[in-house]
């Protein structure tokens, strides 16, 4: 099988088949549109990675297609610093890539890929030395907003997901996983479990309490908000 690279600036780039000779012999390009998860059925999904392995090039591109924004969106939350998320991100394809042959289709496909991904945004913090650490806020960035929003709109939105971006962050490392997987991705919560290698009650418990401080953020903003108004 061939060892693949991710380029471009967005971590949902292209990838790049380098053979033995480690010269570039075909480029996938994944900048078309992400393809909505929901179009794609369940074991159309479960067959990609066994195609990759087999050398489909095309599967592991709709894969990224597919997951890409998604991962990217995971990194983010958990934490990952702006400069380094397009590092994390081309490790967890790289390390899909080197896997592919491992995975099962009699299981489904998105518990699999999360697991992989938790496991090297995990070890990216133990390399780093930050997991004990509370992330700043200006790390991280707000989510995109419709271009065709008006100015104030677009404004109010960003502020919204800013906040809700930095409450996040201010969570436990395992609230921050289960809270993302849950209510971001919309995963069920013993697909999480599987994908975080945590145990149900434990994960339902994280849940639990990233919502609970999570509310309370939302209150204190909420409170701090009508002071304003009221000024």
């Amino acid at each position: 099988m061939s060892a693949y690279r991710v380029v471009g600036s967005t971590g949902v780039g292209s990838m790049v088949a380098v053979g033995r000779s480690s010269k570039p012999e075909t480029l996938i390009s994944t900048r078309a549109e992400p393809r909505r998860l929901e179009c794609v059925s369940d074991a159309e999904q479960r067959q990609w990675l066994p195609r990759h392995a087999a050398g489909d090039h095309t599967a592991f591109r709709r894969l990224m297609q597919c997951y890409g924004p998604a991962v990217m969106g995971y990194v983010s939350r958990c934490g990952v610093p702006p400069s380094l998320r397009d590092d994390v991100f081309q490790d967890v394809f790289f390390k899909i890539h080197r896997n592919a042959s491992r995975y099962s289709p009699a299981h489904p496909l998105r518990p699999w890929l999360f697991t992989v991904t938790a496991n090297v945004v995990r070890s990216h913090f133990r390399k780093q030395g930050v997991l004990h650490r509370v992330f700043s806020p200006r790390e991280i960035e707000s989510e995109p907003v419709c271009q065709s929003a008006s100015a104030v709109a677009q404004g109010e939105a960003n502020e919204v997901a800013m906040r809700l971006n930095r409450s996040i962050a201010k969570l436990p490392m395992k609230q921050r996983e289960v809270l993302s997987l849950v209510c971001i991705e919309g995963m069920a919560l013993d697909e999480v479990a599987v994908a975080l290698s945590m145990p149900l009650n434990s994960v339902k418990t994280n849940l639990q309490r990233a919502r609970k401080s999570m509310r309370r953020e939302l209150e204190r903003y909420e409170l701090a908000f009508r002071r304003e108004v009221h000024r």
